[in-house]
C-alpha cells in the first residue's frame, strides 16, 4: 500500500505518474476529450472504475463519452 493523491484529469495534465485510476462518476463531464486526457497521464497502470448504473457495458460505455456534444463542439479526433 503507497500513499496517493486525487485531482481533475485537467489538472493533471502533463503530469506522467506509473498508475493512475480515474472514477467515471458523471455521463455529461466525460466526453472524447476528458477521456483522452484522464487515460493517458500513466505510464504503467491505468484503471478506470465505472459504477454500472451509469455504464451497464462498454457498448453503452463508450457512446456516452464519443456522443457530439452541442456545448463543445464535434467529438475530438484522438
Amino acid at each position: 500500500m503507497g500513499l496517493g493523491y486525487s485531482g481533475t484529469g485537467y489538472k493533471g495534465q502533463s503530469k506522467t505518474q506509473p498508475t493512475t485510476a480515474a472514477v467515471y462518476d458523471n455521463s455529461y463531464a466525460w466526453d472524447a476529450r476528458a477521456a483522452y486526457v484522464i487515460g493517458t497521464r500513466h505510464w504503467e497502470d491505468y484503471r478506470l472504475f465505472v459504477p454500472r448504473e451509469l455504464a451497464p457495458d462498454l457498448t453503452v460505455l463508450t457512446g456516452q463519452i464519443m456522443r457530439q456534444r452541442e456545448d463543445r463542439g464535434d467529438v475530438a479526433t484522438v
